[in-house]
């Protein structure tokens, strides 16, 4: 099963870069290339909002702190919600257990 289909509901909708995130906390081959990818990304978005709302000095800079900011809530967000799983999934006993 692929990180992206064990994301938690409450993760999924809230954070875009929640599967890169995810699957870097869990160790997975490639997720650090996904994730400066997001970063990136996400700076060009930052970047481009600050160029439109009329500032010119320092776009990169600001917009490259930004995007570090976020993706380290993210990445801190991630690594919570991994640690509040449960490390083995519950035991349920069925019926065929409990009328042994």
């Amino acid at each position: 099963m692929t990180t992206l289909m064990r994301l938690s509901p409450m993760l999924a909708p809230v954070l875009p870069s929640a599967s890169s995130a995810m699957a870097l906390i869990n160790g997975e081959p490639g997720a650090l290339p996904m994730v400066v990818a997001h970063t990136g990304m996400r700076a060009g978005i930052i970047g481009v909002g600050l160029v439109l709302s009329g500032q010119r000095q320092g776009v990169v800079r600001t917009a490259l702190v930004s995007s570090l900011a976020i993706e380290a809530f993210v990445l801190g967000w991630a690594a919570w919600m991994k640690s509040r799983e449960p490390a083995t999934p519950p035991i349920i006993p069925t019926v065929v257990q409990v009328v042994r």
